[in-house]
């Protein structure tokens, strides 16, 4: 090719435009500009530029400015310059003091022709600096019952400075502040940190801190206390005791929803049960330079709420009666001899008087919480005697052992007040309250006198017999004619050893009871009363006797073995 080839250069943003005959050719771009350095003095900083077609292609060279101008006027340098034989991607410099705040760039030739200019980047010298580090605390006097903080402070430790802690040159933890428990320290303890900090340019990364001593008063001897037993009813009192018996401190309560205490003479406290649970009891003493002393101890209340018994108030002796809770778990028991009761509740009435019955729960707290009911055990009237009215000759007499139907006559019961009654009323009708007797046909009647008192307790006496046509026997019922064999009586046990009952349901009166041997000989006589008679025969030797009642009536005889 002849002639002349005409090149233009044109720069926009830092891009050279290279026209060749004409026609416009844009050179490979820059990837990775240089980028800011801090570094140390006497330290090399290294700057560096990536063209996209590679840094070490044959096609770019490389001349590296340094300048302390951050305008755009490169070619007039006031403070650098070109550096010499560097024609790399990369130039190391020297970071002396005075280059703090200069700048540095490239500029890369294309092919011999283009010029592309890096950013600019600067270079930082940051001062060297010595970590120190200062601890300190609240007061070098404490007292042995308090928390003791330190903290440690330094502003020359870096972005990230780290302490670790010595007590007496022993690790003790990390941390920019450490806290010490009451009664860890003792008197003249030296505390430390050591400061590693964390600066570019320092001159050692570690640094001892001042060393704090301290004096340490010692807890007064306050003493401690038995361990407080389970309260286990609200409002029961305990007495705590402290063993320091010269006093001067306080008790108190953590919770006196639980429990509430009383100093007495500074050492001992009087505690009461408010509501179920646990409460911290603390006794306080303050000594003359204002440190405080303590000793705890756990009080616990534990009470059982029982529901009241519920049932009667009144039974008879010999009756029961069934009480009751809606509580459940609990023992039943009678505080008394009045009566008792088993474990469902029935109390049976044993003697006359006022019965109390407790129903008690045990809990988990060996605990015990009890209900309590007042009964009262009403005695069994006397039993009651019966006779035939004035006048009234015994129906049975002439009957044959029964009574004669069509017969009336009249029976009385005393005391006076009970109820007269009838077990068979097709053959024998009683008045209620007149006791008059009716016969009105065949059959077996028991007559029956109850007594009952305003308690509703009562007791009662009956003669049975049985109702009879006399007029089919022949018998006049108007005419009695063997009184005799009316006599009834119940001897018991037979054969005896050292004692007989005679026992007589009827009344009899003028009677007498006779023990004859089988020779007829008196032995033994006593008079007979209504109810059961008891005689001795302890003396009595072993054989055959006869027992007779006499009465204005007649006589009965029964036959008796003495073992």
């Amino acid at each position: 090719m002849t002639g002349t080839t005409t090149t233009t250069i044109v720069t926009r943003n830092n891009v050279s435009l290279i026209a060749f005959r004409g026609i416009a050719f844009t050179p490979t771009a820059i990837t990775s500009q240089p980028s800011n350095i801090s570094a140390c003095v006497n330290t090399s900083a290294t700057f560096s530029v990536t063209m996209a077609a590679g840094s070490s292609s044959s096609i770019y060279t490389y001349q590296w400015q340094q300048s302390t101008d951050a305008g755009s006027t490169w070619n007039n340098l006031t403070n650098g310059g070109n550096y010499s034989n560097v024609t790399t991607a990369t130039v190391s410099v020297t970071a002396i003091s005075d280059y703090n705040g200069y700048q540095y760039r490239c500029v890369v030739t294309y092919m011999g022709n283009a010029i592309l200019n890096t950013a600019a980047a600067t270079l930082t010298i940051p001062a060297v600096v010595t970590p120190e580090v200062t601890i300190s605390t609240a007061s070098t006097t404490v007292c042995n019952g308090n928390d003791v903080v330190f903290n440690a402070s330094s502003t020359t430790g870096g972005s990230a400075p780290s302490y670790q802690w010595f007590r007496n040159g022993n690790n003790a933890g990390t941390g920019s502040s450490i806290t010490f428990l009451a009664g860890t320290l003792t008197n003249n303890v030296v505390i430390s940190s050591v400061l590693t900090a964390n600066n570019l340019c320092q001159t050692s990364s570690i640094a001892n801190s001042n060393q704090i001593t301290l004096t340490v008063i010692p807890s007064l001897l306050i003493g401690t206390s038995t361990a407080l037993p389970t309260l286990c009813q609200i409002g029961q009192t305990k007495t705590i005791n402290n063993t320091n018996t010269s006093g001067g401190g306080v008790w108190s309560s953590s919770n006196t929803g639980i429990v509430t205490v009383t100093t007495v003479n500074g050492a001992s406290g009087i505690v009461t049960a408010i509501g179920n649970g646990t409460a911290n009891l603390t006794y306080t003493k303050t000594a003359a330079n204002g440190c405080v002393s303590e000793y705890t101890t756990l009080a616990k209340v534990s009470s059982v709420s029982v529901n009241s018994i519920t049932g009667n108030n009144n039974v008879c002796v010999g009756s029961s009666t069934l009480l009751s809770t809606t509580s459940t778990g609990g023992v039943w028991s009678s505080t008394n001899n009045k009566g008792s009761i088993n474990q469902s509740g029935l109390y049976s009435g044993l003697n006359s008087g006022i019965g109390t019955v407790k129903y008690s729960i045990t809990n988990a707290d060996n605990c015990v919480g009890s209900a309590f009911h007042s009964i009262s055990v009403n005695a069994i009237p006397n039993k009651p005697s019966i006779a035939y009215g004035i006048g009234t000759t015994n129906p049975q007499t002439g009957a044959g052992g029964g009574f004669c139907v069509g017969r009336t006559f009249t029976v009385v019961g005393s005391p006076v007040g009970g109820v007269w009654s009838s077990s068979n009323t097709g053959s024998m009708t009683v008045n209620s309250t007149s006791g008059f007797v009716s016969i009105v046909g065949v059959g077996s009647t028991t007559l029956t006198y109850t007594i009952t008192t305003p308690q509703l307790c009562s007791n009662s006496r009956s003669i049975t017999g049985n109702t009879v046509t006399c007029a089919a026997r022949g018998i006049n019922i108007s005419t009695p004619t063997d009184a005799a064999e009316n006599i009834q009586f119940k001897m018991y046990p037979n054969p005896a050893r050292n004692s007989v009952n005679i026992n007589v349901d009827f009344a009899l009166t003028g009677g007498q009871i006779i023990v004859t041997n089988i020779l007829g000989k008196q032995i033994k006589m006593q008079p007979l009363s209504l109810g059961t008679n008891n005689i001795d025969v302890s003396r009595l030797s072993k054989g055959l006797y006869l027992v007779s009642i006499i009465t204005k009536d007649g006589k009965k005889t029964e036959k008796l073995i003495i073992e």
